[in-house]
């Protein structure tokens, strides 16, 4: 039986990629107090990787961030969420981290504020 996760269907998808029995989507939905953009993986590279069915990691940023900067961003292409991560480091733009390990843990670094 194949497990279903919130994450493939909520928010707003940003990438969807599903290939040699890889799934992959980037999203963006508005929480409470801030905006989410996560990445969930599910297939045999996140098994071999993880040793997990699947892998859910997400950045928080501020609510009024420009939802058109995300958009933009993963519209060509497939990047990763790390790549954008990257591109967030390079204009030092801070963030909040969560990855969680299905099964293991949940680690979670929150946005350091601006100094």
């Amino acid at each position: 039986m194949t497990s279903t996760y919130p994450q493939e269907t909520v928010g707003t998808t940003l990438l969807c990629v599903s290939d040699n029995g890889e799934y992959r989507r980037v999203y963006m939905r508005k929480r409470k107090g801030y905006m989410e953009v996560g990445e969930l993986t599910r297939g045999i590279v996140t098994q071999e990787i993880y040793q997990s069915d699947a892998h859910l990691h997400a950045i928080h940023l501020p609510l009024d961030f420009p939802e058109e900067d995300l958009v933009e961003f993963f519209k060509e292409g497939e990047p990763f969420l790390a790549d954008y991560m990257d591109a967030l480091d390079e204009e030092g733009i801070t963030y909040g981290y969560l990855n969680n390990e299905e099964n293991k843990y949940v680690c979670f670094r929150p946005a350091r504020p601006k100094v």
